[in-house]
């Protein structure tokens, strides 16, 4: 399968997260073709992928301008768009959402909280092994990795 993979990012951990899929997407014999949607090229057409991964992250309930930009552009390509607002208040309530999951709610140090075993499965239900690994190739290939 043709697959692209368009992603938003402020920090890089959305571009760290897209780089991952595609890894393992890849390891499972998709094409993957990966594009920043603020980097100085276009992304590819959408149209021309047998399916279309748009990964985002969320600041003062915006999605970054980029992204919604190519999603607006490529909307009958790629099907519906949907987001909320949360306001100015993202900080307090992301605090609260925190704390009602036992997570760490200094908001004075960055956590990296994601679930990387979570985010192999969307990316296995999203697109299902498709080529089959000789015998050989799975001996020397080297293995998928979690990132840090």
């Amino acid at each position: 399968m043709q697959i692209l993979l368009v992603y938003g990012t402020n920090e890089g951990h959305t571009q760290k997260i897209a780089a991952f899929v595609a890894e393992h997407l890849a390891r499972r014999g998709h094409q993957v073709t990966t594009a920043g949607a603020s980097d100085a090229g276009i992304p590819p057409d959408p149209r021309t992928f047998d399916a279309v991964l748009i990964a985002a992250s969320v600041h003062l309930g915006r999605y970054q301008a980029a992204v919604i930009e190519f999603v607006s552009n490529h909307r009958a390509a790629i099907g519906a768009f949907r987001y909320g607002s949360y306001g100015l208040l993202t900080r307090c309530a992301m605090k609260y959402i925190a704390y009602r999951k036992g997570a760490p709610t200094d908001t004075h140090h960055d956590y990296e909280l994601t679930d990387w075993e979570d985010v192999a499965r969307f990316a296995d239900t999203f697109a299902p092994t498709e080529a089959v690994t000789r015998a050989s190739d799975r001996e020397t290939a080297p293995q998928l990795s979690m990132p840090e």
